[in-house]
């Protein structure tokens, strides 16, 4: 990575020229440095790769001000998390008050100080830094969803009734597989199915919870908004099947021993939140609903089915996925006193 490309990026938006010049002349030996004259210029190079590390943002210009580019920039989800800094005549407490509601890290008053704005901008830029590097680490762990709200949350989380579909998936006979071959191997053809697999998943809006082993535990409706998670939560099981299929026939050319999977699920209430000691939590979802997805994939094999769902998640289906499904009639589930409608696709 070359001195340019590590230098972070600093967009200046003033109508006034003497000022950009100003603001440039005082960054632009320790940051690059861009500049727009008015708010719409402002949004599209917001929007431009590589985007802005910060903003640094007067509040009076003509046909759009300061404040509507702010508020503008935090209600896209593609720029609400570039920080921005006011920079305006405006020095009253009620204008620095609005600016810091409408979402701004500071504010600095005019006439300003190069050194105090350089200091200002220089620690907002190493702030954001750490925070864009504990997103991407974290981000490697859980899902981008999951991650957000631990981040926006922070220790606010506590436990929210949902109604969800659950998605549990299991490679078959995965014991015997692992017994024969090497721990390496074994890491490596799992990574690559679960790349596929979680495509599949949050292609249509799911949630990734948890990887228990070779398992992988996914949520429709939790933490995402859907029309219909189970229609959703279906068709992802569907392109998990095709997917799997596509990497059977390349392992198989290869001579690599290929995967076979079951799919369990379900449809109910759970408890989404954390769970854990003070020392070490997970963001997860509890309840009945849970276990009885991973119960439904362990039928799979019985039935001679891929994919089983109870009749609480078939009963919401839209028609076009319900006819796919073949009804396979009652059965107790271990544990429970009633038994439970199961369809198979």
């Amino acid at each position: 990575m070359t001195d340019v490309e590590e230098r972070q990026k600093v967009l200046i938006v003033d109508d006034q020229a003497e000022n950009v010049q100003m603001l440039m002349q005082a960054l632009k030996a320790d940051h690059a440095v861009i500049a727009a004259r008015n708010g719409e210029k402002a949004l599209q190079l917001a929007l431009r790769e590589p985007q802005p590390d910060l903003i640094l943002l007067d509040v009076m210009m003509p046909e759009m001000d300061g404040y509507e580019v702010c508020a503008r920039l935090k209600a896209d989800e593609a720029t609400r998390e570039i920080p921005v800094i006011f920079i305006t005549a405006l020095s009253e407490a009620a204008d620095e008050a609005k600016g810091l509601d409408l979402g701004a890290v500071d504010y600095i008053t005019k006439p300003f100080n190069p050194d105090l704005v350089r200091a200002r901008v220089r620690n907002h830029l190493e702030l954001k830094r750490s925070r864009d590097f504990v997103r991407r680490v974290f981000g490697q762990f859980v899902s981008a969803e999951v991650r957000d709200k631990i981040i926006a949350e922070k220790n606010r989380l506590v436990g929210e009734r949902k109604q969800v579909a659950v998605l549990f998936a299991d490679i078959r006979n995965f014991t015997t597989f692992s017994e024969k071959s090497e721990p390496e191997k074994i890491v490596h053809q799992l990574n690559e199915y679960f790349e596929q697999m979680v495509q599949c998943i949050t292609a249509k809006g799911g949630t990734v919870d948890k990887f228990i082993g070779d398992a992988v535990m996914a949520v429709f409706g939790g933490l995402v908004d859907l029309e219909n998670a189970c229609d959703s939560a279906l068709q992802a099981a569907l392109a998990m099947r095709s997917s799997l299929r596509e990497l059977n026939a390349a392992w198989g050319a290869e001579g690599i021993h290929v995967f076979d999977n079951g799919i369990g699920l379900h449809f109910g209430p759970v408890l989404q939140g954390t769970i854990g000691s003070s020392a070490r939590k997970e963001f997860t979802i509890i309840g009945d609903t849970v276990n009885l997805s991973a119960r439904l994939e362990s039928l799979t094999k019985e039935y001679e089915q891929s994919i089983l769902c109870s009749a609480d998640f078939a009963g919401r289906l839209s028609p076009e996925f319900r006819e796919r499904l073949v009804e396979l009639g009652r059965v107790r589930i271990r544990g429970r006193e009633t038994e439970l409608g199961l369809l198979g696709c």
